[in-house]
């Protein structure tokens, strides 16, 4: 099925204010689309993108300084770890609000690529706001290029944004079971992956099922690791699942 018949069917359940426009959702995929490597090796499947308004959607991308990395870089904002201009203020023409990123999913990113699991390998780093920021965007850059070279993709469960107070935790596993049965379920299959991390338990849970039938289809292992904004955990815990995704990535896609 198309995203657009996925859409569809979820704002027929989903309060009209509560869901993006289907403009939004597709420039989400041009990112995913952008990033995705010719052959995924890993597969991370995260809960969803951040929700993006109609005002934030209107925010662009500085032509000048996306040339100086990536001249074929998409304009247009959207709360989502690919827009390099989330978290990064001055790569858009105004000012956002609430505009921090996710830099939970940049280190991520940083240990899926690291040569080594020791918490300095890690480049954790390279991310802080302490970095000049010409010398972070160019980081970024290259560790979204390292990413897409190694077969490392990230995608979401939910086609739409669900952070927001008006979707109940009824309402999030529906979209989970919507998104994933009319739409992400075929992006996973295409894609074909060794191996599939997903991020976070309550979305492992609200798929388990589903993923398991794929999995028994194509043949992917897969395991599940917990949200890093979620759980309240130590910090050392925090770290070893940061060390997991370096182990499993410098395995399965090397």
């Amino acid at each position: 099925m198309t995203l657009e018949q996925a859409y569809n069917s979820i704002t027929s359940y989903v309060p009209k204010n509560s869901v993006e426009s289907l403009q939004v959702l597709k420039q989400i995929q041009e990112y995913w689309n952008l990033w995705k490597p010719a052959q995924t090796n890993v597969l991370l499947l995260a809960e969803s993108h951040v929700y993006t308004s109609e005002n934030d959607f209107e925010v662009r991308i500085s032509k000048i300084k996306q040339d100086y990395f990536l001249p074929n870089y998409p304009t247009k904002f959207v709360r989502l770890v690919y827009c390099l201009g989330y978290g990064e203020k001055d790569l858009l023409n105004k000012e956002v609000e609430s505009n921090s990123g996710t830099f939970q999913f940049w280190q991520i990113f940083c240990s899926c690529v690291a040569k080594s699991e020791s918490e300095y390998d890690l480049g954790f780093s390279r991310m802080l706001k302490t970095t000049p920021y010409f010398g972070r965007l160019r980081n970024k850059v290259n560790i979204l290029n390292e990413l897409k070279r190694r077969g490392i993709w990230l995608i979401d469960a939910s086609i739409v944004g669900i952070y927001k107070g008006s979707i109940t935790d009824d309402l999030k596993e529906r979209i989970f079971h919507t998104s994933w049965d009319m739409y992400v379920r075929d992006v996973v299959a295409g894609a074909h992956p060794k191996y599939v991390i997903v991020i976070g338990k309550y979305v492992y849970n609200a798929l388990n099922v589903r993923l398991e039938s794929l999995s028994s289809k194509i043949g992917f292992k897969c395991k599940v690791l917990n949200q890093p904004q979620g759980d309240r955990v130590s910090r050392e815990e925090q770290l070893e699942t940061y060390r997991e995704y370096q182990r499993i990535c410098s395995k399965d896609a090397p």
